[in-house]
């Protein structure tokens, strides 16, 4: 009955000792899905972030793609403004030296 009793008590003891160690897996694990979680709220906020710079950056680029437009269509208006004086300064120097001939 003794000997009974102590294979019991021994049973009994590693029943213990493995509830224990189940136990701190448990904590391990509860641990472990905490940070995992985490870490996916993290790559959430990142993900979140990247897109809005991205969204960001595409209306800069817009922008400097519609300025860049506008500067070109300026010096292409300057371009056709100074032709235009060009050819009136042409047509007055020649209206001069006919005026000068007619004299």
């Amino acid at each position: 009955v003794s000997q009974a009793q102590s294979g019991l008590t021994d049973f009994q003891s590693k029943l213990v000792q493995q509830e224990t160690l189940l136990e701190q897996q448990a904590g391990q694990l509860h641990h472990e899905q905490a940070a995992f979680a985490r870490a996916a709220a993290s790559k959430q906020d990142l993900e979140a972030t990247l897109h809005r710079q991205e969204k960001q950056a595409a209306a800069a680029a817009s922008e400097a793609q519609t300025a860049a437009r506008s500067q070109q269509e300026r010096v292409a208006s300057l371009e056709l403004l100074l032709k235009s004086k060009e050819a009136s300064a042409a047509q007055l120097a020649a209206a001069e030296k006919e005026a000068s001939k007619a004299v």
